[in-house]
């Protein structure tokens, strides 16, 4: 008898497991049809090198708009800043709320677009993102940032805009600019 409950058991969890994993990758897939950027975390050494070129200071509130797994926000908040964060990857933002938990931090991360949010809190924005998505979210940063805001973009220029600033990491350059 024992058996047939743990076969029971066995099939229930495959089956709960698979269509969990089935659910996450249509999501994912959804989301990328959707907003056209993957999921590309900026590795680990790029994003020490670019939280420390962003000089930041405690008390500032950094965002991160596609933030992945959290990384560069839980380096930022060691720095002593709030930070907030938002992912449309149902994947990623599972992965960044786990990390947040295990790590006990105080990071805001929420799952929904930030062109639809308000983003006039932040000091620091922060994005690895491409395409129609760069001009988009250029576009939201100068009608809602305020003055003096830094906006610090990984691998991709928003188009028309000078940065003050341009650093070389192992990887690619970064981008900064002020409001």
């Amino acid at each position: 008898m024992l058996i047939y409950y743990l076969i029971f058991l066995f099939s229930f969890l495959l089956i709960l497991f698979t269509g969990a994993a089935t659910f996450l990758l249509l999501w994912s897939i959804g989301t990328y049809l959707i907003v056209r950027v993957p999921y590309a975390p900026t590795p680990k050494i790029v994003a020490g090198e670019i939280i420390k070129a962003a000089e930041i200071s405690p008390g500032q509130t950094v965002y991160d708009l596609g933030c992945g797994d959290g990384r560069i926000l839980f380096l930022a908040e060691k720095m002593g800043a709030r930070t907030v964060g938002y992912e449309l990857s149902l994947w990623a933002y599972l992965q960044a709320k786990i990390i947040c938990r295990i790590k006990k931090s105080k990071t805001k991360i929420f799952c929904k677009n930030f062109l639809k949010d308000d983003i006039s809190e932040a000091d620091v924005i922060f994005c690895f993102l491409l395409g129609r998505v760069i001009e988009d979210i250029g576009t939201k940063i100068k009608s809602s940032a305020r003055p003096g805001t830094k906006i610090i973009s990984y691998t991709f220029q928003f188009p028309g805009w000078q940065p003050y600033k341009i650093i070389q990491t192992s990887r690619a350059k970064t981008y900064f600019y002020r409001i």
